[in-house]
């Protein structure tokens, strides 16, 4: 049974992508994967609080399982929280992705395979071809510490987060200019 928390003052496709990431979060901290939350709710977890409604969540997760074991039981955890959706998977170097939509819901989904336990270091990771690289940690900063109704989590760096909207020409997009000017109150990273 899936248990539905409605939280105040947000819409029901809000609330049940909260519930999702809640129920996905609490399962592959049970299989030991590390869930990082991207895009725009990653962005109002980092703030702590909601700015705008959101098309879609993204999420990464890390995991020394391999790509196949952990897509079958990924796909069959997420077909568990959201029966309706069709998955498209795809695959390249370095991550194997799982876009799930269905009625009022989208997921991208990213699994990494780390070489190393993943609540330790994220940049050993393991590529499609088996070999094991390290990412550069400026390239691929670690995540950071949020907190979105109640829930607490690790989101994407906000810095990364920024150079992801500039690079994706985010100044001309009207989705954008909320995050833009969240993002705009960002400490100046360490350097």
């Amino acid at each position: 049974m899936i248990r539905i928390m409605v939280v105040n003052n947000l819409d029901r496709k809000t609330n049940n992508d909260l519930e999702f990431v809640r129920s996905l979060l609490d399962w592959c901290r049970d299989r030991h994967w590390r869930m990082v939350l991207y895009g725009g709710y990653g962005l109002d977890a980092y703030f702590g609080k909601m700015s705008r409604s959101h098309g879609d969540i993204d999420v990464v997760v890390y995991g020394q399982a391999s790509r196949r074991e952990a897509t079958r039981q990924l796909k069959s955890r997420i077909q568990f929280l959201r029966p309706n959706v069709t998955i498209r998977q795809s695959e390249n170097l370095f991550q194997q992705e799982l876009d799930a939509k269905g009625p009022g819901f989208y997921l991208n989904l990213y699994y990494v395979q780390t070489a190393s336990n993943p609540f330790i270091s994220l940049q050993l990771v393991v590529k499609s071809d088996g070999e094991t690289v390290t990412n550069d940690s400026n390239a691929f900063p670690p995540p950071e510490k949020g907190e979105l109704e109640g829930m607490t989590l690790e989101v994407q760096n906000q810095h990364a987060h920024l150079q992801d909207i500039l690079q994706k020409g985010g100044r001309d997009n009207p989705k954008y200019v909320n995050d833009l000017k969240l993002l705009s109150t960002l400490p100046s990273p360490n350097i």
